[in-house]
């Protein structure tokens, strides 16, 4: 007796909060998480094991095309906010202006 198992593929759309990032600033961060990095007409091609992303060059990404460059690289948006943290010049990564639509964090001393 043959038992035959059905794979269903699943796709969840999720929506990630309002982001204000650059190419460079993406990049960046991209790198810090291990990628690679080749320069391509009018992009930047990042790859890391398996893994191959994207990422025209542009003042500021949609988030639909953040959205897709973090699908295709397989970086969690958590993750891509770590990086983003860890390469922004110091006075951008204490303000939390980066984050669309969340307050910045508090420090405490207000």
């Amino acid at each position: 007796m043959e038992i035959g198992l059905r794979v269903a593929e699943v796709s969840v759309e999720v929506a990630l909060p309002a982001l204000a990032v650059s190419a460079e600033e993406l990049v960046l961060a991209l790198r810090h998480a291990g990628f690679h990095e080749r320069r391509g007409q009018g992009v930047t091609i990042l790859e890391r094991g398996h893994r191959m992303a994207l990422v025209p060059d542009a003042p500021l990404l949609e988030p639909e095309t953040l959205s897709a460059i973090l699908r295709e690289a397989g970086v969690p948006f958590s993750e891509l906010l770590d990086h983003l943290d860890a390469t922004a010049p110091p006075d951008l990564a204490e303000s939390g202006v980066r984050y669309i639509g969340y307050a910045a964090p508090s420090t405490g001393d207000e």
